[in-house]
């Protein structure tokens, strides 16, 4: 289910100065036998429904006075897709939660929650052209999904893509074209200190590509990316990259994503040239156990047009212990520098994340997730403390029906 990412990799509160595209492998491969499909009209696929009980011990990130949380949540998640025709349709994803909160200064919150990956796409074929027109929309909540900050306690960062792409075959290779507009705001929010980034984003962003195909499931070739990138006050900048990369099944049982380029930027806010560089893989060890693993450097987006220079390490393997019971358990670290923000210089974010799903039936599963995070800063301000650090426990359960 979307809902449960963020529990299993942080740092996904964040976007890539390059691409609004959502990192690649954040998920496990699902277990067919283990879905339920569904028909709603003219749409089918899988639909899950859940409710849970969570509890922190600093939901405001904060170092001296923490405060914490007893939260309440329903989850919707859907992945459903309407065959228009056989090379025509439209898909419909989504990992939606409304949130509960009671905090123990005796307040009381309402919040929504919308996982990053949620999205509706046309897909169309006209002769030899594949079209498609997506809207991708995401609310984050989840502090701790944002390593650059602390003393926090709900993002409320809202993210909305809107985008058109052409993908047309050449000779021996595929040539792909996509313009997309991003629009990211901060629900009730205030210019961090100094005013220095704001909430407000607004980027334009034009990529292509070249694609080669060195199997039936392995592609390889040169992408290239062009944003410019608006905001509160004179940050705004222009940001291209362009590089190789490879994609795909490298052996049936796993799967890789790498790439690696230069990384330029100009305008009031540019920054001397950095790089970019990622490689994540998905491999089935066997009938039983599953990995993922990634490493990655980029600049990326907090809020507004806060820019941080993150590095970001992850590892997660999911276990079938029997027919009903899975584990999935792993560490990650993120560390790198705030270049513009509300806590500037290094920081590093360790953690470790679990989760425990029994399957009472097909559709009935029963969840237990835990969480730990620490994170040490050097910058100063907000209310995380002098070093912008914190420590966080996060433990939760939940009951999930899907249709």
């Amino acid at each position: 289910m979307l809902a449960t990412v963020a529990l299993v990799f942080a740092a996904l509160g964040q976007e890539s100065v390059r691409t609004p595209d959502v990192p690649p492998f954040t998920t496990f491969v699902p277990n067919p036998e283990e879905q339920t499909f569904v028909r709603a009209g003219p749409f089918s696929g899988t639909l899950g429904m859940g409710v849970g009980y969570l509890y922190t011990d600093n939901a405001n990130t904060g170092t001296t006075e923490k405060l914490s949380l007893n939260e309440i949540f329903e989850n919707l998640d859907t992945d459903l897709v309407w065959p228009l025709s056989p090379f025509n349709r439209i898909d419909l994803r989504l990992g939606g939660q409304l949130q509960e909160n009671f905090y123990s200064s005796g307040t009381q919150a309402l919040n929504l929650a919308i996982a990053p990956g949620s999205q509706i796409q046309l897909e169309a074929r006209v002769g030899e052209f594949l079209l498609t027109a997506f809207e991708r929309f995401t609310i984050i909540q989840d502090p701790v999904t944002d390593p650059s900050i602390a003393g926090q306690t709900n993002l409320n960062r809202l993210r909305n893509t809107i985008g058109a792409g052409v993908e047309l075959p050449l000779y021996h290779a595929d040539f792909g074209l996509t313009i997309a507009y991003t629009y990211s705001d901060q629900f009730g929010g205030t210019p961090v200190s100094g005013g220095e980034g704001g909430t407000l984003l607004n980027s334009f962003h034009l990529g292509s590509k070249i694609v080669f195909q060195l199997s039936p499931t392995l592609s390889y070739g040169i992408e290239g990316n062009a944003t410019y990138n608006a905001g509160d006050g004179s940050f705004d900048f222009y940001v291209f990259s362009i590089g190789p990369f490879i994609r795909g099944h490298i052996t049936p049982l796993l799967e890789v994503d790498a790439g690696i380029g230069p990384l330029l930027s100009a305008g009031p806010a540019g920054q001397p040239p950095q790089y970019y560089a990622a490689l994540a893989l998905r491999y089935q060890l066997s009938a039983l156990v599953q990995i993922l693993a990634g490493i990655d450097h980029d600049s990326e987006f907090s809020s507004g047009l806060g820019v941080t220079q993150n590095n970001n390490v992850r590892l997660a393997i999911q276990a079938k212990v029997n027919p009903r019971w899975t584990i999935t358990a792993g560490p990650y670290v993120n560390f790198g520098t705030v270049i513009v923000g509300e806590f500037p210089g290094s920081y590093t974010q360790i953690g470790i994340a679990t989760e425990s799903v029994y399957r009472f039936t097909k559709r009935l599963s029963a969840h237990i997730n835990y969480r730990f995070t620490k994170r040490n800063g050097g910058g100063t301000g907000g209310s995380g403390g002098s070093e912008g650090s914190y420590t966080q426990n996060l433990a939760s359960v939940s009951l999930t029906y899907g249709f």
